[in-house]
C-alpha cells in the first residue's frame, strides 16, 4: 500500500519520450497511404488498358473487313474501317503493321500476315498482337490472341 502512495505519477521527459515514438510511428505509417494511392491508380489504369485492348481484339476478330484482307492473294490493299485513325504502316519481316487510336491510347496492332504451321486443318489461324500506349508512350496494356479465317 506504501508503494502506491509514494508513486508522484509521470515525468516530463517520459511524456515527451513517449510523444516522440509515437510520433516516429504515425508518420511511417502516414507515408505508406500515398504509395499505396499511386499503386491503385497505376493498377486502375493497366486493368483499364487491358479491358481496352481485349475489346479491340474482339473487334479485329469478328471483322470480315479483316479476315476478307488475310484471305486475298495480293494483300496490297489496307484494310476498310469506319476508324479515321486507322493507319497501315508497313508489311514487314512476315506481319502486318497498323495504328489507331481508342479513347486515350494509341494502339499498335500486329498481325501475323501467314497462318502458323501448327495451324488446325480446318481453320487457318493468324496470331494478333495489340499494344496500347499511354500520352506518355509508355506501355500500359498489351493481349495476343488469334483470328481464323
Amino acid at each position: 500500500m506504501e508503494n502506491i502512495k509514494n508513486e508522484q505519477g509521470v515525468t516530463l521527459i517520459e511524456v515527451i519520450t513517449s510523444i516522440s515514438i509515437l510520433s516516429i510511428v504515425l508518420i511511417s505509417f502516414i507515408s505508406i497511404f500515398p504509395q499505396m494511392g499511386f499503386m491503385n491508380k497505376n493498377t486502375e489504369d493497366k486493368t483499364q488498358a487491358i479491358s481496352t485492348a481485349k475489346e479491340i481484339l474482339i473487334l479485329w476478330q469478328d471483322s470480315l473487313d479483316v479476315k476478307s484482307y488475310l484471305t486475298s492473294s495480293t494483300q496490297t490493299s489496307v484494310i476498310t474501317s469506319d476508324d479515321p485513325n486507322l493507319v497501315f504502316i508497313k508489311n514487314e519481316g512476315g506481319y502486318y503493321y497498323f495504328e489507331t487510336v481508342k479513347d486515350i491510347y494509341r494502339v499498335n496492332i500486329k498481325i501475323a500476315n501467314s497462318p502458323n504451321t501448327n495451324s488446325s486443318k480446318i481453320y487457318k489461324l493468324h496470331s494478333i498482337q495489340i499494344e496500347l500506349f499511354n500520352n506518355r508512350n509508355n506501355l500500359v496494356g498489351e493481349t495476343y490472341g488469334f483470328i481464323k479465317r
